[in-house]
């Protein structure tokens, strides 16, 4: 949805799917990227000469256009939320004197921001929240890997999941539910993809090994954890060797669901359970 080229925010509502424009209408293009009760958290770009300064404002609606708030701290150039659920909005900003994007968390109004960058890192996003807790990536050098990251509320808290010795080397957190995260990540033997870690570097389990050969990438991008215990991860994958039905040679990327019963305490736990359980294979859903 959009015009001249731009894109509009919007919420699908109630059981007839009734589309509601969130779009202010001195804005050139906003989006919609999370949402949580009767929240909706992204961001509004806006051009010279309109009411707010021109960059990219952190937005937050209420389910219509009139009840945008702009979150942007005074001074950015640039900030987004990215997720958001009853203990607030994860995202990222910049200031004008800032060479990259800071994470940030937001309690509802643009002063109550709060810088989580650690200190002496490059540049930090957060991507994903959940029970108080924020996810996201630190990267360190210009140059250098990410770094899967978590906090509580503070830049004091960072807590590094890619911490040396364990067995990833890199990696993003772009989805969390309680105390377990999932994203991306590089392991130390050359594998690497969509990742779930249950709070500690060396819980991390590579997600892309419960599949086929033919599947190259994997991502993960969210996670959910039900009352029974039961994890659902869901992302996409990279097929290297699907053939259409007359046999033409066509790779794609199909949307994957992986599917973990029961909850696993940790990583040794999961493994261990490989063999036993087969609700453990992923199901795939195209």
């Amino acid at each position: 949805m959009g015009a001249c080229g731009g894109r509009y925010a919007a919420l699908w509502r109630g059981p007839s799917h009734a589309l509601v424009d969130l779009h202010p209408s001195w804005a050139d293009v906003s989006a919609a990227l999370a949402t949580f009760g009767g929240m909706q958290a992204g961001y509004v770009v806006v051009g010279p000469g309109q009411p707010q300064y021109a960059g990219y404002h952190a937005a937050i609606w209420h389910g219509s256009a009139d009840t945008f708030v702009d979150l942007s701290p005074v001074g950015a150039e640039f900030a987004s939320i990215g997720a958001v659920d009853a203990t607030g909005q994860a995202g990222a900003f910049r200031l004008t004197n800032m060479p990259t994007s800071h994470a940030a968390l937001w309690h509802g109004t643009a002063e109550s921001v709060v810088d989580l960058h650690p200190a002496g890192a490059y540049a930090s996003q957060a991507q994903a929240i959940s029970n108080g807790r924020q996810g996201g990536y630190v990267q360190f050098e210009r140059d250098g890997p990410s770094h899967a990251a978590l906090w509580s509320g503070s830049a004091e808290s960072f807590f590094d999941l890619n911490a040396p010795g364990g067995p990833t080397i890199s990696g993003a957190i772009y989805g969390m539910d309680g105390n377990v995260q999932v994203g991306q990540a590089g392991f130390v033997d050359g594998t690497g993809g969509a990742t779930v870690w249950f709070g500690t570097p060396d819980s991390a389990f590579y997600l892309g090994s419960l599949l086929p050969d033919d599947y190259s990438e994997t991502w993960a991008y969210a996670v959910d954890v039900d009352e029974f215990g039961t994890i659902r991860v869901v992302g996409s994958a990279y097929n290297e060797n699907y053939y259409l039905p007359n046999g033409t040679h066509y790779p794609r990327y199909e949307a994957m669901m992986w599917v973990l019963v029961p909850e696993p305490s940790s990583l040794a736990a999961l493994v261990a359970g490989l063999a036993g359980l087969a609700a453990l294979r992923p199901r795939r859903r195209r």
